[in-house]
């Protein structure tokens, strides 16, 4: 994350309202990063995408 900082805040706002699971960097010792994993179809990904960008823009906009 460019302004740096804990992302549990994004990860937990993720799952709860937009039920897209990442993992935290403070889980992995690497606060500011988290962890998008991926596999599945084509529309699963790109829906996902969707809603991190929705859950990036209610927390840094």
């Amino acid at each position: 994350m460019k302004k740096g900082g804990s992302t549990d805040k994004l990860c937990e706002l993720l799952v709860k309202k937009y039920r897209t699971f990442t993992v935290p960097g403070s889980r992995m010792e690497l606060d500011g990063h988290f962890r998008l994993g991926f596999g599945g179809e084509q529309e699963e990904l790109i829906q996902g995408l969707k809603q991190l960008g929705k859950a990036l823009k209610e927390i840094y906009s």
